[in-house]
């Protein structure tokens, strides 16, 4: 398993991994004290490493203009054959493009998608067309903390309709923003 990144979900990520007995590296720009990767079961490898050995890579980055499609043709084409990618994390991290091919012409074996640039995923987008691909609609973060928020925001839907306010993140047919305040 590698992971990118290793704030609190890639932690836990990790704990889940160890208790499958997988081997499981991480790439961080700051790696972490020895000692702490001894607790958390893992260990500090460059970028071009983790891909290239993985089986498993699963994204917890922040998008920032340094991660901005990190995972690209180049990055796709380093990792195994038949390794699968995972991001949870922004749709911004990958290059949708660079996936689709790289998903078609078997360069990796699979990947599963909770992020992607457009949400939601735009109708006939091509990821739509592979098939080794598994995509849902971005609720990764649909535990704890993350239901909370959610159901916070449609509690505040309900009250900005029985106010007759258009509620917040509605989109019409293309995806184009609606009652946006």
């Amino acid at each position: 398993m590698g992971l990118i990144g290793l704030g609190d979900i890639g932690l836990e990520v990790a704990r889940r991994a160890l208790a499958f007995d997988m081997d499981t590296v991480y790439y961080k720009s700051s790696q972490l004290p020895v000692e702490f990767e001894t607790i958390a079961g893992v260990r500090g490898v460059s970028l071009d490493e983790l891909l290239s050995t993985s089986d498993v890579v699963s994204l917890h980055v922040p998008h920032t203009e340094q991660t901005e499609g990190m995972i690209n043709t180049a990055a796709l084409t380093t990792m195994k054959p038949d390794a699968i990618l995972v991001n949870t994390a922004r749709g911004g991290l990958v290059d949708e493009g660079a996936l689709i091919a790289a998903l078609k012409g078997g360069e990796i074996a699979g990947a599963g998608l909770d992020a992607f640039i457009d949400e939601p995923l735009p109708i006939g987008h091509g990821l739509m067309e592979c098939p080794n691909l598994l995509c849902s609609p971005h609720v990764g973060g649909g535990t704890g903390g993350g239901q909370r928020g959610m159901i916070q925001s449609v509690v505040d839907n309900l009250q900005r309709v029985a106010s007759g306010v258009i509620p917040l993140g509605l989109v019409d047919g293309d995806g184009s923003p609606l009652g946006v305040s």
